[in-house]
């Protein structure tokens, strides 16, 4: 995503948010993208994607 970053702490922590953000919304929506260390860094990546939009959403307004 364009922009800067938050720091490094921050990142950190939405990071880890947007994990557990990830997998819980896949797994609401029924989606399961497998076992292991590769699954759950795609479900991490996900969800840090959108735990970022939803910032960005709320700071631009």
């Amino acid at each position: 995503m364009r922009g800067e970053g938050y720091g490094v702490i921050i990142d950190i922590i939405i990071g880890i948010v947007g994990g557990w953000l990830g997998g819980w919304v896949l797994g609401q929506l029924g989606v399961h993208i497998g076992h292991g260390l590769l699954g759950s860094l795609v479900v991490a990546i996900i969800g840090s994607v959108i735990l970022i939009w939803l910032i960005r959403l709320i700071n631009r307004g």
